[in-house]
């Protein structure tokens, strides 16, 4: 006996052929919002000093290769020992346009940066260049580059380095600090206070006509009138200037600290041990310092002087418990 198939009008069969199509434009609709969320997740994970030290570092590999004439694109090189010799020749031989040495911790920071750029598009499985059954040559040279690199002066250097509280009053009571001092104003950025000085019956631009109206009209275009090419009134200011601030702030003041290992970090290292110590949660810390993450806040994390002395007495006691024990039993 055959079965035909129930027979069905061309209405349902178009309305049948249409909620597939709705649903795969649904489906489809529900993915790429699924896949621009997730793209905005992995851009906000990105570190951006992070991302600009790959891409530094990899572009100097990539010319270092160009000039050596190796032509296999790191996308289709599949032999490690060929690609451990190419790192390893130019670690043997890298160094700064002025011809110097780079110090240790940049040579350590080229070889992260290498294996984050591999990760993504090398074809071999599961790269990882500390590894150092995998690339054994390369830590070799790496470890003989970086005691060769502490010998001749070129070893890792120290951070930025935290103020205590004794060094904080000494520079908020220094003579050039205090605001009984001109020159106060100059390490403290010109301006102490901000006075609100009330508008005349002329109107709030008075005092501006009066002096355009006294300046004279052949005057060179710089002198006080010169067009503000960017906006803003000034221009904002780059870690190096901060770090020099810090350093002109430990010399005048005198503190008791190498002038360089201040920079503008040291402030933020400051409060966040400031903060360790008075026992304040690590999430209201990160809302203070910017920190990403509370490992980056734990990194600054040190022994105070009070918890140093409980460790002592700690271990005091534990030998003078042991040492009563031991006569005790040998009497």
């Amino acid at each position: 006996m055959f079965h035909f198939p129930s027979f069905q009008t061309a209405t349902n069969l178009l309305s049948s052929s249409n909620n597939s199509i709705n649903n795969s434009k649904y489906i489809d609709n529900i993915q790429d919002a699924a896949q621009i969320k997730a793209f905005y997740y992995r851009e906000k994970a990105k570190v951006k000093n992070t991302e600009k030290s790959t891409k530094s570092w990899s572009t100097k590999f990539e010319e270092f290769r160009a000039c050596a004439g190796y032509s296999v694109p790191l996308t289709d090189l599949k032999d490690i020992s060929h690609l451990q010799k190419q790192i390893v020749e130019f670690i043997s031989t890298m160094k700064m346009k002025n011809g110097n040495e780079y110090k240790a911790t940049l040579v350590k920071q080229f070889v992260d940066a290498l294996n984050r750029y591999l990760l993504h598009l090398s074809p071999i499985p599961q790269i990882n260049l500390h590894d150092k059954y995998m690339f054994p040559d390369l830590h070799d040279i790496l470890y003989r580059k970086l005691r060769d690199l502490q010998e001749h002066g070129f070893g890792e250097t120290l951070g930025s380095v935290a103020i205590n509280s004794q060094q904080i009053h000494q520079i908020l009571h220094h003579p050039k600090i205090t605001t009984d001092n001109p020159e106060r104003f100059l390490i403290q950025g010109g301006q102490a206070h901000i006075i609100s000085i009330p508008a005349d019956d002329n109107g709030l631009c008075s005092d501006i006509q009066l002096y355009l109206s006294k300046r004279s009209l052949s005057a060179d275009e710089n002198f006080y009138c010169s067009q503000i090419i960017h906006p803003g009134w000034k221009p904002i200011f780059g870690k190096n200037k901060l770090g020099n601030f810090m350093k002109k702030i430990g010399r005048e003041t005198q503190i008791d600290i190498p002038i360089e290992l201040l920079s503008n970090h040291s402030g933020c290292k400051t409060t966040t041990q400031i903060l360790q110590d008075q026992e304040v949660s690590e999430q209201a810390i990160i809302q203070l310092t910017g920190h990403k993450s509370v490992q980056s806040v734990w990194a600054y994390k040190k022994v105070n002087e009070n918890q140093q002395l409980n460790t002592l007495n700690t271990l005091i006691n534990i030998t003078d418990n042991k040492s009563s024990t031991f006569i005790q039993e040998n009497s």
